[in-house]
């Protein structure tokens, strides 16, 4: 069992805990890029940014509106 300072390195490298760019990046590799999977988890990670941006849009535009 992995402790606390440990914890990012075994995050790291335990494929089941990896992080989202971490995971896209085990579909490169050193002869071919599979473009299909990466474009589709590219997209999959970036829909809930997307979400909650139209959600929240606004007050982040009133925000920079009254700052400026």
């Amino acid at each position: 069992m992995a402790t606390r300072t440990h914890r990012p390195i075994y995050t790291l490298f335990s494929p089941d805990k990896q992080t989202l760019p971490a995971g896209l990046s085990t579909l490169q590799s050193a002869n071919s890029v599979r473009y299909d999977l990466l474009m589709a988890g590219a997209m999959i990670s970036a829909v809930p940014v997307l979400i909650l941006y139209a959600f929240t849009q606004r007050f982040i535009v009133e925000g920079i509106a009254s700052a400026g």
